[in-house]
């Protein structure tokens, strides 16, 4: 197989020197040669050291091999063996790498593998489509939710703004494949929301949502001493919130109350109202006790709107019976 690598500067417009020569961890100052020869520093004479200047007449340098000469042409593998200690040289990057640890400061040259470089942008241009397909075939409410979740801010902008903010192919927030968080095994954004981003698909999902959105509309306050809603503390961290609200059914119905419509935005793109996927409120309140709170909760103020006699007493199946004996539609 054929192997392509190309060497530029991150700096254009001046003139840089790229030096071939390696401090390696193991085997001290060593030289990569004009013929990509790996031999000590100390054996190599200074015009045999492969030097390559950058400048406006000159933007990359290119190396490339063919692992299935190795047997054949021994120049070849001595290819290979010098782009492994070029990847080492204390100016240069490998792109889409983890930092290079014998880097001094930041990186002057960048090194990049071009082989598969058309698939993987043909795969990322389908990936970003995917993504854009997904989002626009949302609701505007499930649009806005997703923003929250995603730590966007969409009240006050027109929706023409927000589309662009979320799905932007350059810069928008779902097409990032930079990891949500600094943890070892964070997800990327593009990734989360094509793979494990559901409309309604999980209570932990919805809890984040809400909780974004309420603090962003300032419905919960941060102080110097943690996030409070009203006079109640409910934790130090976006972790410990999700946990109050998780662990607190009516403390978490109550701020869905507060932020059903605080988000203001302007549909300026003409569109029309897709119609909410429907839900049954009752199979969704199956195994999520939250959910089940908020369910039982929208039953018995129906009960209490419509007059029916002993509504706070109910258990749920009475309350939905006597709705229906009342023509009451509980499950809109």
């Amino acid at each position: 197989m054929k192997h392509r690598y190309i060497l530029s500067t991150d700096r254009p417009g001046a003139e840089h020197w790229w030096d071939g020569v390696i401090n390696h961890p193991e085997q001290g100052e060593i030289a990569i040669t004009k013929t990509y020869k790996v031999k000590p520093l100390e054996s190599v004479r200074h015009d045999e050291i492969l030097r390559v200047k950058f400048s406006d007449k000159k933007l990359t340098y290119v190396i490339q091999y063919d692992d299935a000469l190795f047997h054949k042409i021994s120049s070849e593998e001595d290819k290979k063996n010098a782009i492994d200690l070029i990847k080492l040289q204390h100016k240069t990057q490998l792109a889409d790498a983890p930092r290079n640890p014998y880097l001094k400061g930041a990186p002057l040259f960048k090194l990049e593998y071009v082989s598969n470089q058309a698939k993987v942008k043909v795969d990322e241009t389908k990936e970003k489509w995917q993504a854009y397909t997904k989002f626009q075939e949302m609701t505007l409410d499930e649009k806005l939710e997703c923003g929250y979740f995603y730590g966007q801010n969409p009240s006050g902008l027109k929706l023409s703004e927000f589309v662009y903010q979320m799905t932007d192919f350059g810069t928008g927030w779902l097409m990032r494949n930079e990891k949500m968080s600094d943890e070892p095994e964070a997800y990327s954004y593009r990734y989360h929301f094509l793979n494990l981003y559901g409309i309604n698909n999980t209570p932990e999902q919805r809890i984040q949502s809400a909780v974004k959105k309420a603090i962003a509309s300032k419905a919960i306050d941060k102080r110097p001493d943690g996030y409070y809603y009203g006079e109640a503390h409910v934790g130090n961290d976006d972790t410990q919130l999700y946990a109050f609200f998780r662990d607190n059914d009516s403390m978490y119905g109550s701020l869905l109350n507060k932020v059903k419509n605080s988000c203001r935005i302007e549909n300026d793109m003409d569109e029309k109202p897709k119609e909410p996927k429907k839900v049954d409120p009752e199979k969704r309140a199956e195994g999520d006790p939250v959910e089940a709170a908020i369910f039982e909760d929208k039953l018995r103020n129906l009960c209490r709107e419509n007059k029916i006699p002993a509504w706070k007493n109910m258990f749920v199946e009475t309350m939905k019976k006597k709705l229906d004996e009342a023509g009451i539609d509980w499950k809109a």
